[in-house]
């Protein structure tokens, strides 16, 4: 798992571990992973994926930036994902947050609103 030293990536690697998921953990540093790796450490393999950090820097410093300031809660929507890939019927897809639901609103809206014309 990507970015699993904090927010959506860490609490995602947590359920997958309560699950009794065997984790591949990996972030920019080892350090932050090592948390993770306490949890069950026959279950989780830190990994250090800072080898692309030149590639990546663009990219890295937008997620600086907004990283932990996205509306919502991270350990819930973890929880959702998880369930809804251990049940037996998943959904094609699976909304996530307010700014998804008013997508889907916005955009029903405007197919509704084509087919009175």
């Amino acid at each position: 798992m990507t970015g699993a030293s904090s927010g959506f990536g860490s609490e995602f690697a947590k359920n997958a571990i309560k699950s009794g998921d065997n984790v591949v953990a990996t972030a920019r540093r080892l350090e932050p992973l090592k948390e993770i790796a306490a949890i069950a450490p026959n279950q989780v393999i830190p990994l250090a994926m800072d080898e692309y950090s030149d590639v990546l820097g663009v990219t890295r410093e937008f997620m600086r930036l907004v990283s932990g300031k996205q509306a919502g809660d991270p350990a819930k929507a973890a929880r959702a994902l998880s369930q809804v890939l251990s049940s037996e019927e998943v959904p094609l897809r699976l909304v996530l947050g307010d700014e998804a639901v008013d997508a889907i609103r916005t955009h029903s809206a405007e197919l509704f609103s084509s087919l009175r014309t």
